[in-house]
């Protein structure tokens, strides 16, 4: 099935080719002042989208699309947590132009998970064959439509300025009193509380979703937990690899909380297509299909919250504290490191 996408994406969009993906090296070092950590965390990542921009317009690999929009979202993090200290307003209007650029990127992304994830549907009798590939050809047909409006949006003036504004505010030179105190202090210093502060944050999230059960509560918390996740993977070069036990139990939790959130997007996806806002004329037999999809959808929520107990219980606990007040109290690195790629690009 993924097979088939792809070859009905390449003769929509022309002849395919390999895409390397960027290879990040991010040096942040305890040493650094905060300031001036957030402006390499936010120029990796504008290079990051940059090398991506040439395979989006082309369209030679959906993953493109996939990296530059995870890119966009940690660029966004990064000027939430970091934002009053490069200076506010020159943040807001960065955040503004990336959630632009990223609710474009998100519309083509919807549409090739939507692809990617039909073939765990394979087990539904009348979804075989004919009826699988009618529904792939049309929305690949459909996909060409988002993906030039964000072909156009990435050449535009918009996007040019707003990149012209990013490189300028991390090209700047930090000031000896910016307006924020938090600024000029050491990583070691400011980090820990900020990201345990997120910790406690994402705790009493989770109690409310785990104890209330709705699909609304669970998303909040998934907000949360990839803030918290974002800046620590943006620090956490300068720890080397001690915050790995606490980020990998993050991930565990952000995933089966994605998995949770996709039955959501796939039934409002399924309606859409229903109701004609995005594919018209559909064959019978295709919109029963989709039917079956979307009643399929309730099983696997109740999976993900089935598993969700349990991950649950092993992140709000003692030792995750421990492993986190640990990771971020090691020996500084203070000549930078290598940044990891591990899970960098879940979403």
């Amino acid at each position: 099935m993924i097979r088939q996408a792809r070859q009905t994406q390449s003769e929509v969009s022309g002849k395919a080719a390999k895409v390397v993906p960027f290879a990040p090296v991010l040096n942040v070092a305890t040493s650094d002042r905060v300031d001036s950590a957030a402006k390499k965390v936010l120029v990796f990542h504008m290079d990051r989208l940059a090398s991506e921009i040439d395979g989006i317009k082309k369209d030679t690999d959906v993953e493109c699309v996939h990296r530059g929009r995870v890119a966009v979202r940690r660029m966004r993090s990064a000027l939430s947590l970091f934002g009053p200290m490069l200076g506010v307003k020159r943040a807001e209007v960065i955040s503004r132009d990336l959630k632009w650029i990223g609710a474009l990127l998100g519309r083509v992304r919807d549409i090739d998970v939507f692809l990617l994830k039909l073939p765990r549907y394979a087990k539904l009798k009348r979804f075989a064959g004919e009826e699988e590939m009618f529904l792939v050809k049309r929305l690949m047909a459909y996909r060409s439509f988002p993906l030039k409006a964000l072909s156009d949006a990435l050449g535009s003036a918009r996007y040019k300025r707003m990149e012209r504004r990013l490189r300028a505010l991390t090209d700047t030179i930090e000031p000896k009193r910016p307006s924020s105190s938090v600024a000029v202090k050491k990583i070691s210093d400011a980090v820990p509380s900020m990201m345990e502060g997120m910790f406690e944050s994402v705790v009493e999230k989770g109690s409310e979703a785990f104890k209330k059960q709705r699909m609304k509560d669970f998303h909040k918390l998934r907000i949360e937990a990839k803030r918290l996740r974002y800046g620590l993977e943006a620090i956490s070069p300068a720890y080397g690899r001690a915050l790995d036990p606490f980020i990998k139990r993050l991930v565990e939790m952000q995933d089966c909380l994605g998995d949770m959130q996709d039955t959501v997007f796939t039934r409002g996806f399924i309606d859409d297509i229903l109701d004609g806002k995005i594919l018209k004329g559909l064959r019978p037999g295709t919109g029963f299909v989709l039917g079956e999809i979307y009643m399929l959808q309730r099983e696997i929520a109740s999976d993900c919250r089935r598993d969700f107990s349990g991950i649950w219980r092993r992140f709000a606990s003692k030792r995750t504290l421990r492993d986190l007040k640990k990771g971020l109290r090691v020996k500084p690195v203070t000549s930078g490191a290598t940044q990891r790629t591990t899970g960098e690009e879940t979403a």
